[in-house]
């Protein structure tokens, strides 16, 4: 009798977490991620078939200089993150919806300039004969205006509702990406160019037509200069620890490895990043929650109690693809991706960091908290010591390889001392 009560306990309990919106939307923007990880896979295998990693290299060399570029958004992006949830948990509306629009108007001038310099960049080098330039620059004119615009239209889908559309944007440019893989059989690096940018073209424009804040044009320099002020250290540490942070190990393998080393680097970041999708969707899940949790709390304690659950199922799922990485690698690479047999290494690797990624949570809280020196400490250390031993790993011979180890390294630091720092402020 006990043994049934206990059993209808365990039922009730599953039917209640069953019907939890925040599981509905982890689950549904994690269910989205899924099937944009099996067509990404699915492109990224057949592409990998038929592209070289000289090619891949050659392309991927021109997202070093925008990678650096990104740093002319001044914060205004981090700024909007912060606030319009901080605000919404005070019950600021009105002023919520002030920061957003001032950030929406930011984004568009921003994308519209640095975009147009890079499709000049593209009609000088086609000018001057060199096609493959040419294309190389036109990608990056699509991947700033995703990162610029795109990234603010992010940033203000936060409901459970909101996820579902960000689910069917992914799932559906991931199809649209997929139609565009026979391009690669007959124009190889033609094909490359044209997968990386049409996804992405097609994510913007859904993400704009669907945006859950259909708002006015609000733009003068005194409310931009305050959003700067608030966003610029936040945005520093975030675009250290990710834009920086990648385009610095692809910079230090092209200067010391060559472009065939940076295109098998290519494809290591490729899988890193379609792994990540679902670890990735309980960030993008909770994040905007912590910040609002400590708006309404003003407790580092409350907020890292909430963060555990999150964290502890993200480093399981991780652990999951870890495992199923190293068993399948090297039996898929060979037999899809012949000509990238020398990445197996080094993804297996990077592998490891994406329980590191779960740990945006705590580093979100931290951006709550207005730790920004702290935020920037943590980041900058981690990244010196990962340059200074794939540096030294480098000049002792370790290859492509020491780069992961390296990254993996720097960003175990980081994590160390973003919650030192949380743990001093809570006191």
């Amino acid at each position: 009798m006990e043994h049934i009560q206990i059993i209808k306990a365990l039922k009730k309990k599953v039917h209640l977490i069953l019907k939890s919106p925040t599981v509905r939307s982890i689950s549904g923007l994690a269910g989205g991620n899924v099937l944009s990880l099996i067509f990404g896979m699915i492109g990224s295998l057949v592409q990998a078939r038929f592209v070289s990693p000289d090619d891949m290299g050659y392309f991927r060399q021109f997202s070093i200089a925008t990678g650096y570029i990104f740093l002319i958004n001044l914060g205004v992006f981090e700024a909007v993150q912060r606030l319009y949830p901080l605000y919404i948990g005070k019950n600021q509306k009105n002023k919520a919806i002030e920061i957003v629009e001032i950030g929406q108007s930011w984004n568009i001038i921003i994308s519209f300039l640095i975009s147009g310099i890079f499709l000049i960049l593209s009609v000088v080098s086609l000018l001057h004969g060199n096609w493959r330039a040419s294309l190389g620059w036109l990608a990056q004119a699509v991947s700033m205006t995703l990162f610029f615009y795109g990234g603010y239209l992010n940033a203000t889908y936060r409901s459970g509702h909101d996820f579902t559309t960000l689910a069917k944007s992914s799932v559906t440019s991931s199809i649209i990406t997929l139609t565009f893989l026979p391009l690669v059989y007959f124009w190889p690096y033609i094909g490359l160019v044209v997968r990386s940018s049409v996804g992405r073209i097609f994510n913007i424009i859904y993400l704009h037509f669907n945006r859950p804040l259909k708002i006015q044009w609000r733009f003068n320099w005194r409310e931009t200069f305050f959003l700067i002020k608030q966003g610029f250290p936040i945005f520093l540490s975030g675009y250290i620890g990710t834009t920086f942070w990648s385009v610095t190990e692809s910079a230090i393998i092209l200067s010391q490895l060559g472009t065939t080393n940076l295109g098998l680097w290519s494809i290591t970041v490729m899988v890193i990043e379609m792994a990540n999708k679902i670890p990735q969707s309980f960030v993008s899940v909770f994040k905007p929650r912590v910040i609002e949790l400590f708006g309404k709390t003003n407790s580092a304690s409350e907020c890292l109690s909430y963060i555990k659950k999150p964290i502890f199922f993200g480093i399981l799922t991780s652990l999951f693809i870890i495992i199923l990485g190293w068993i399948s690698l090297p039996i898929i690479i060979p037999i899809l991706m012949p000509k990238y047999t020398q990445a197996i290494m080094p993804i297996s690797i990077y592998l490891f960091l994406l329980p590191l990624m779960i740990f945006e949570l705590p580093n979100s809280l931290l951006i709550a908290m207005d730790k920004r020196i702290q935020l920037n400490i943590s980041v900058i250390i981690g990244l010196s010591i990962f340059i200074l031993i794939a540096l030294v790993g480098i000049r002792m011979g370790y290859g492509l390889n020491i780069i992961p180890i390296a990254s993996i390294i720097g960003n175990v630091i980081k994590v160390a001392l973003i919650f030192i720092f949380i743990n001093i402020n809570r006191i």
